[in-house]
């Protein structure tokens, strides 16, 4: 709670002792008096301007934010952390089926309820962005509002993939027991227990729906293809299951690969031009040479190099069985030219001593570029299981480097198989497909090659299963492959653990597996040591296989999984997500006790609004335009307004300060209240008005009307309403809609410094300071064509001398913005992608980055801050220039921060749809990141998936794609490293696993900090077959780079535009330039970040963020009595005293409030008439010592003095 200091300053300033409020007791603020000689009260004017898209409604704690500060995101829940929410952290609750509500039953001191729901727990689970944004403002949504009770209702959830959940497995993976904090037992062994959060209808109540005991993993349920969080789930190739039941399909842990990552041996195959690139992901490299398999890696950043006496050999490769190599492909290195080679001799052989020439080069022809790569075709072409690259020059000395080498097989030949080595094939919950390798486990390899490896590496046959998380394998099983010969049945195996795919512990050995000759034939073998430990990597080595002389292994599935089979069923409960507060026995700690009796539950507005210390509008967007502008939801005003004599005008104010009831007025609160996703259709479990929208980015208002942010246009607008403007702009208002079906509230306009006698409005003083106050996520869009002065079209307004292109060019040029910058649009530059760009200001971008390329997002709301902070922008008597204050939510979306060595390399999933382009220039759309789940996420390692939407707006927006993200920190020659200190570089994987979308979608994602910086599509949805996607690059459904840390990157990622339009909007102008040029004007702390930006991660630091930044508004609204002079003598001798207070000032440990703290401002009058100050500071009047203060009228014609 906070302390309230009550000070009232005569000619010293006196502090009175204060005690900690109790929570029944009345605010201090509710009686405390002004100064009794101050002239009147100013409040500030403060105009709230708000995001109203649909980002607001997915949850507020996503796995993909680091709540505590620790630099590492918090995944699952943790108790060490307070959850923000309708709950209270430090209450258990009892649901009451009956009124459909949690109830308070308790108090803890530890957040442990056993037998009951934790609040801590209640908030993480169930709490959206725009819950924690209604809490903080005005304590929350009220479904109940009564004298008597209050019940707080989570926000409304559509069933798409704004629905989101948590899974919990054991104490061991989650790290708390379940049983501490729900009602509920542990999970059945191999479940887990499923906590949704959805809506079933477009009015139905909000839902958190709790699976227990069920072997589905959390996407399989809340990342389907619709509907989503229904009475279904899916996994594999879309195969539907019901949510109660538990197929036992699912009772393996690797089904569909959804806990992890699969290898084999030989890898997988990819289309190359002249046929396959035979040796991507394949065994060989010559023994002895210094990281051989760089060459081999599809990795141009990577190099192979050696060195010696000419001619030698440089570089050999071994296949598993004899390939017969057409033509092939040489990389030049980024070393040293004279490194290149010149001329070599490229030979075959089928026992690794007796060599063919089958083909020579004299003169390679590699020039100083770098990276450069060259096609060779074979002279003589035959069947070899050996190659290798015999040198005999170089451009100067003895070294070699290459950086890639290719060998590209005839089309006919074996690996030409559609995915033959594709190891997922045996993961996939599909006997169908088969994971099928041309490998001989018979065959002979060099010992010295897999030297400091498990020595049943030469054993050239293997397949390995990743586990996110530690897994205890107890039994496995083998089903043979479909429609393939028995011959190519394993026989004889081993099954290795591991923790780090180096170190590897025997588990089982099978000498005869005993398969079925039938094909699809399931058998099950149990471990004949079984781990008594957990390892995430799990590797069989194939020894054997029925006929020696068949050309490979073949197994259709593999099943890894516990000795235990699940519950044949699940069960499914649904709570209604609503809460009673306010109970008088155990209020929470936001309650405040009304006159009445009553608690309830409050935010900053009635903090600051119900005594008058603050002014307050409102302004959002809307939803017919939703990509123009914004419009006036409330005049700023009183949020409790007295009558004439004292009494409270009800029909004008937002609370009754006798209740703490809100009122019926369509003003503030109510508007927060009504906004909400209204176009989402439960019929076909689509958007109205928006399918194929957001898929050729053709946005027009009025259409996908939950997606739209324009919140430079929304301050311009603001500008306009302070500048005492009777309309709106036209093309930013409507008739009708969504918004009138909502009931959302379109006032007239009324100035803000002017009486209005027709409607009764009181407007404010001239000396009342106006303020902006933007509540936004960094990611605002389709900001960029509705400006006076833009650079992406034609607009006229009427604010004169707004320009914000050259305002922006100001700002770009004062803030060093010249160079390469990510950005989807710079002038006439639109590439729609997160590329490279020659940036020279911040007048001409749109496009922001990493993560809305398209959505024409810009940084003209630092140009309108400016102008507003520069300028006298009412004509009104005095000056009203406006402040401006961000307060920047956290984008919902993930970013992975890698410690590499001493740096740091920033990862950002991102993901293209392909196959549609719509408009000039060319439009692909970027796809929604509509969830993220985390399996771990460490310093050295982590796996993760993203959903993806293929379109950029409404649609469905559900699953389309889902990818599994995998890095990890090496050291120099490759091995995993559990210290970043001693990481060289790091190894990112994406793997393509579930689709089930129309449209071609590529995904990949942005690095930074790297030596290779970029955006890299990597893979396409499984969806999509290998010859569907050959005309959009024919990507692969696995692929893996290495990034070396860079000490500067091609490009750089800008500050998010709130972040400017904090600094240029809200500087104190102490050398009077109109430039915040001293970093005290706008950075009084040294940390980098503008005074009046506020960038909120958790959602308990918003609440904490607001309050600062109501505090400093207080602080700059400061007020002063009137002049008063004291005559000593007749002639006119005496002293010209006024008195100078701040109604409030919060202390910097945002905790302790002190009210009306001030001085006294004292100077002399002379006999003459002179106004004089007491220059020796001796308290006395002296003529001879005390100068006289000179006015004069400064150039701009401001009153200005000059003291001495």
């Amino acid at each position: 709670m906070k302390t309230k200091i009550v000070a009232l300053s005569v000619m010293t300033m006196l502090w009175c002792s204060a005690q900690d409020r109790p929570v029944q007791a009345n605010c201090a603020e509710d009686f405390q008096p002004a100064p009794l000689f101050l002239s009147g009260e100013v409040p500030p004017l403060v105009m709230l301007i708000m995001e109203r898209d649909h980002k607001l409604y997915y949850e507020a704690y996503n796995d993909a934010a680091d709540l505590n500060g620790d630099g590492v995101l918090d995944v699952g829940y943790n108790p060490a952390i307070d959850y923000y929410g309708y709950f209270d952290c430090y209450k258990c609750y009892d649901y009451d089926p009956s009124a459909a509500q949690f109830n308070p039953v308790s108090t803890t001191t530890d957040k442990k309820c056993s037998g009951h729901w934790s609040g801590d727990f209640l908030n993480y689970v169930t709490m959206s962005r725009m819950d924690t944004l209604r809490k903080v403002l005005y304590g929350g949504y009220r479904s109940t509002d009564t004298e008597t009770e209050t019940v707080l209702q989570r926000a409304y959830i559509p069933g798409d993939a704004h629905s989101w959940g948590k899974e919990y497995w054991s104490i061991e993976r989650n790290g708390y027991d379940i049983r501490e904090y729900t009602p509920l037992n542990l999970p059945a062994t191999n479940t887990r227990h499923i906590f949704a959060n959805t809506t079933l209808s477009d009015n139905g109540a909000p839902l958190l729906r709790v699976i227990e005991n069920t072997v589905a993993r959390v996407w399989e349920y809340l990342s389907i293809e619709r509907p989503v969080a229904r009475d279904q789930g899916a996994y594999g190739a879309n195969t539907r299951f019901s949510i109660t039941t538990n197929p036992t399909a699912l009772f393996d842990w690797t089904h569909g690969g959804g806990e992890g990552i699969s290898r084999c041996s030989s890898g997988s195959t990819t289309v190359a031009v002249g046929g396959i690139d035979a040796t991507l992901g394949g065994l060989g490299a010559a023994a002895g040479f210094s990281m051989p398999f760089n060459a081999f890696d599809d990795n141009t950043n990577t190099n192979y190099s050696t060195s010696g006496t000419l001619p030698r050999e440089f570089i050999r490769f071994q296949f598993p069985a004899a390939q017969q190599i057409v033509s092939y492909i040489v990389t030049s290195s980024t070393n040293n030219v004279n490194y290149d080679p010149v001329s070599w001799k490229l030979e075959g052989s089928n026992n690794g001593s007796t060599w063919t020439t089958i083909d020579t080069v004299t003169n390679a022809g590699f020039t100083t570029a770098r990276n450069e790569t060259k096609t060779f075709d074979v002279d003589s072409p035959g069947a070899y299981t050996y190659y290798r690259l015999f040198v005999n020059s170089v451009k100067s000395g003895t070294n070699i480097s290459i950086s890639e080498m290719q060998l590209i097989a005839a089309s006919d030949s074996t690996l030409a198989l559609s995915d033959p080595n594709n190891s997922r094939s045996a993961f996939d919950d599909s006997n169908t497909t088969n994971w099928y390798t041309v490998s001989n486990p018979a065959a002979t390899c060099d010992p010295s090659f897999y030297a400091g490896l498990h020595p049943e590496a030469c054993e050239p046959v293997w397949i390995e299963f990743q586990f996110g998380q530690g897994m205890a394998v107890q039994k496995y099983t083998f089903t043979t492959a479909q429609n393939i010969a028995t011959g190519l049945d394993p026989k004889a195996w081993k099954l290795f653990a591991s923790n780090d795919g180096v170190h590897w512990t025997l588990v089982d050995t099978v000498e005869d597996g005993g398969l079925s000759s039938s094909r699809a034939n399931k058998k099950s073998f149990i471990c004949d040591t079984p781990p008594t430990q957990l390892y995430t990597y799990y590797r069989f080595y194939i020894n054997e296989r029925k006929n020696p002389a068949a050309p490979g292994v073949a197994l259709g599935e593999i099943e890894l999984m516990d000795l235990t089979d699940p519950p044949a069923n699940a069960t499914r409960t649904d709570y209604e997500v609503r809460v009673k507060v306010g109970v008088a026995s155990m209020p929470e700690t936001n309650c405040k006790q009304y006159p009445n009796g009553a608690y309830k539950p409050i935010g900053l507005l009635q903090r600051h609004g119900e005594t008058g210390r603050m002014l307050f509008g409102l302004m959002t967007g809307s939803y017919s335009k939703n990509i123009s502008g914004g419009v006036l939801r409330k005049n700023i005003m009183p949020f409790v307004v007295k009558n004439a004599d004292g009494t409270i005008d009800l029909s004008k104010s937002e609370v009754n300060p006798q209740t703490g009831c809100f009122t019926s007025l369509n003003g503030i609160v109510s508007t927060i209240n009504k906004i909400r996703i209204k176009n989402f259709s439960y019929t076909d479990n689509a958007y109205a008005n928006c399918f194929g929208v957001g898929g050729s980015g053709v946005m027009v208002d009025n259409k996908c009307r939950e997606w739209g942010n324009p919140i430079a246009e929304m301050m311009y607008e603001s500008l306009r309403y302070f500048a005492g403007k009777k309309t709106p702009t036209t093309s930013f208002t409507y008739s009708g809609g969504d918004d009138d079906a909502l009931g959302l509230p379109l006032p007239a306009w009324e100035n803000p410094y002017q009486d209005n006698a027709a409607t009764g409005y009181t407007g404010s003083s001239e000396c009342a300071k106006p303020f902006m106050l933007v509540l936004s996520d960094i990611n605002i869009s389709y900001d960029s064509d509705q400006l006076p002065g833009t650079a992406f079209g034609s607009f006229t307004g009427d604010l004169a001398g707004l320009n914000v292109s050259t305002l922006g060019s100001l700002i770009g040029s004062n803030e060093n913005v010249s160079g390469s910058y990510y950005i989807g649009q710079q002038g006439a530059t639109a590439t729609g992608t997160c590329t490279p760009k020659a940036v020279s200001g911040l007048g001409n971008i749109r496009g922001l980055c990493p993560e809305e390329p398209t959505k024409q997002g810009s940084y003209y709301a630092a140009s309108v801050a400016y102008f507003g902070h520069t300028n006298d922008i009412s004509p009104k008597d005095s000056t009203q220039k406006v402040t401006n204050y961000s307060v920047a939510l956290s984008s919902p979306l993930p970013r992975i921060e890698i410690p590499v060595g001493n740096k740091t390399i920033t990862l950002v999933p991102y993901a293209k749809s392909v196959n549609r382009t719509y408009g000039t220039p060319a439009f692909n759309p970027t796809n929604t990141i509509v969830d993220f789940y985390v399996q771990t996420v460490q310093p050295t390692y982590g796996m993760f998936r993203i959903n993806y939407e293929d379109v950029e707006q409404g649609s469905d927006h559900d699953m389309d794609a889902i990818s599994l993200y995998e890095y990890q920190v090496i050291d120099s020659d490759g091995n995993p490293v559990l210290d970043p200190a001693q990481g060289a570089a790091v190894r990112v994987t994406v793997t393509s696993q579930y689709a089930a979308g129309g449209i071609i979608q590529h995904m990949g994602y942005i690095i930074s900090g790297t030596t290779a910086d970029g955006s890299y599509l990597e893979v396409r949805d499984v969806d999509t077959s290998a010859a569907s996607d050959a005309p959009y690059g024919g990507l692969p459904l696995v692929s893996t780079r290495v990034f070396y840390p860079g000490t500067t990157g091609s490009a750089d990622l800008l500050k998010d535009p709130l972040w400017y339009a904090a600094k240029w909007g809200g500087f104190d102008d102490v050398n009077e330039n109109n430039l915040p040029d001293l970093e005290k004007e706008w950075d009084s702390d040294s940390n980098n970040t503008p005074d009046t930006y506020f960038y909120v991660v958790n959602p308990l630091k918003l609440e904490q963020q607001l309050n600062k930044s109501f505090a400093d508004i207080l602080k700059k609204a400061a007020s002063g009595s009137a002049v008063s002079v004291l005559a000593t003598k007749g002639e006119g001798e005496g002293t010209l005293v006024q008195a100078y207070f701040k109604q409030s000032v919060t202390d910097e440990t945002g905790v302790n409030d002190a009210s009306w703290i001030g001085y006294l401002q004292c100077l002399w009058v002379d006999p003459y008439g002179n106004i004089r100050e007491d220059s020796n500071q001796n308290a006395r009047f002296e003529i001879t010592q005390d100068k006289i203060i000179e006015f004069y009228q400064y150039e701009v014609g401001d009153t200005k003095v000059k003291r001495y």
